[in-house]
């Protein structure tokens, strides 16, 4: 929760990080409407984004150093919305041999991700 709203005395809380970074993706031409996306990442905030990833894209891929801590999180995500999450371990070379590919939002993931 990182947003509180007083409502006539009574305060209601939610999060607004999955939100904000889908409007953050669309707004910046990269919906992820039925497409494969990669998350880095399996903290608070990336919880929030990955489930509503996971209600707009076709596949979601969580990457994390320790993939123990998205582990849940991925089975919950394929539980309510089917099995097309999927949990792997990203390490500091992962990454670097990640950044030496050109990438660019319009181009396909290649097929090793």
């Amino acid at each position: 929760m990182n947003t509180i709203h007083n409502q006539k005395g009574k305060l209601h809380g939610f999060s607004t990080d999955g939100a904000g970074a889908l409007n953050a993706l669309k707004e910046n031409g990269a919906n992820p409407h039925r497409k494969k996306v990669v998350l880095l990442g399996g903290g608070g905030a990336a919880k929030a984004i990955a489930y509503v990833l996971a209600k707009e894209a076709s596949q979601l891929i969580l990457l994390n150093r320790a993939p123990d801590k998205t582990k849940a999180l991925a089975e919950a995500l394929n539980k309510k919305f089917g099995s097309k999450i999927t949990n792997k371990q990203v390490t500091s070379n992962s990454i670097r041999k990640w950044r030496e590919w050109d990438y660019n939002p319009s181009t396909p993931l290649p097929d090793a991700v």
